[in-house]
Formats: structure tokens, C-alpha cells, sequence
């Protein structure tokens, strides 16, 4: 990882919950120490050649859904992560955005 890369996981940010997320989704992310999820996913992303949707990335990293997804907005604001343009469907049948690293 280069220096610019780890500067912007230096950063203190606050974990992040939708509005109307539900009061626990809102208390776990709080509690999440969110410049090591994003690292997580971010290596997790960069590992997967065919991408990987939110609901994928939860499984692996073995944290919840309402943990990941806040994480992708500033990953791509950073310019690390992209969206494919591909959608995969979850168990639940909803259809959720597929990841991408954005290349080196």
C-alpha cells in the first residue's frame, strides 16, 4: 500500500447509517471501527476479479449487511472502489450492486 493510499484510512470518519435504518443498524455502526472495515473490504475487492455485491462481502468478512454497505459510498469517493454496472440477486431476492477495485 502506498503512502497515499494508507493516508486516506488515517482519517477518523464516523461510521454511517441511513436515516431510516433501524435504531440497532444506527448503534452498530457506531461501534464499528470503520477504517478497518473499509481495508477489509477494500482487500476483499481487490482479491475478486469478478467483483463482489454487499451482501457478498458480509458473508466473507463475517460482519452484518448494515456494517458493509455504508462503507462503499466512501470507498468510492476515495476512488478506490467502483461500481461494475452489474447487479447481483441475494437470498432475499433484491437485487444489490456488484463492487469492483478500481485497478492500480
Amino acid at each position: 500500500m502506498n503512502a497515499v493510499q494508507h493516508s486516506l484510512f488515517d482519517l477518523p470518519e464516523p461510521a454511517r447509517a441511513r436515516r431510516s435504518d433501524p435504531d440497532t443498524s444506527k448503534q452498530a455502526a457506531a461501534v464499528v471501527p470503520v477504517a478497518d472495515l473499509e481495508m477489509r473490504v477494500l482487500r476483499a475487492l481487490r482479491n475478486s476479479r469478478a467483483g463482489m455485491a454487499t451482501h457478498e462481502l458480509a458473508w466473507l468478512l463475517n460482519v452484518d449487511l448494515v456494517s458493509v454497505s455504508p462503507r462503499m459510498r466512501p470507498l468510492v469517493e476515495k476512488g478506490l472502489v467502483r461500481d461494475s454496472g452489474e447487479v447481483r440477486r441475494g437470498k432475499s431476492g433484491r437485487g444489490s450492486i456488484v463492487w469492483k477495485a478500481v485497478e492500480r
